[in-house]
């Protein structure tokens, strides 16, 4: 049985080893003055890494999909049924974030780029996992 530690002691956190992994599965590739790549632990559904690119724009940040995985209208139903793009809008409005011409994309500002980061990267997983 582990003893609780005492007032004011420190003890780790219990899933501290786990989530410090859970990060450094995120890498991060610097392509250009203005361009990093970052590369998840998440796999899409043809088995490669979910990876998001980050441009920067004078004080701002943009968020996109990689270009192999855009999501064209043909594999959302742009000719087929509500229903399908009725689904695709409710996601995206979910995570706020776009779809422009084929890219799933967000804006961020470097106090909300985390927040932003992580709901973009939940928004292509939802949308792998649907579409």
């Amino acid at each position: 049985m582990r003893k609780s530690p005492r007032i004011g002691e420190e003890r780790p956190f219990m899933i501290e080893e786990e989530l410090r992994g859970f990060s450094n599965s995120v890498t991060i590739e610097h392509i250009d003055e203005a361009t990093d790549i970052v590369t998840t632990r998440f796999i899409d559904k043809n088995g490669y890494p979910i990876r998001i690119f980050v441009r920067q724009r004078g004080s701002q940040y943009y968020l996109f999909n990689e270009k192999a995985r855009i999501f064209r209208h043909e594999k959302i139903g742009r000719w087929g049924h509500n229903e399908t793009k009725d689904r695709f809008k409710e996601i995206l409005r979910r995570f706020d974030v776009y779809h422009i011409n084929g890219e799933i994309s967000t804006e961020a500002t470097k106090d909300n780029l985390p927040a932003r980061l992580r709901n973009l990267l939940q928004a292509l997983i939802v949308l792998d996992a649907t579409f």
